[in-house]
């Protein structure tokens, strides 16, 4: 089961909305989240195919944004 957070704009008001698009950019202004390009090579499937590059020293969190839906994902947990 994957613990992550979808921002679907058809289904949400737009403060909403907006109140989870500021929570993504937050993440990634922290550096807590950054964006991961998933595009395969060569018409591969997107789903099945995809590597998985490493996050940054940091960040614990990617941001795919597909088909007009941000999801947020946790890759790894920090240790402090």
């Amino acid at each position: 089961m994957s613990a992550a957070r979808r921002v679907n704009t058809a289904e949400r008001t737009p403060a909403e909305v907006e109140a989870a698009e500021k929570f993504i950019a937050d993440l990634i202004a922290r550096g807590e989240a950054v964006e991961i390009d998933h595009t395969p090579a060569d018409g591969a499937d997107t789903q099945n195919d995809a590597v998985e590059k490493p996050l940054p020293s940091g960040a614990t969190h990617e941001v795919v944004r597909r088909d007009g839906e941000t999801v947020v994902k946790r890759r790894r947990y920090s240790a402090f």
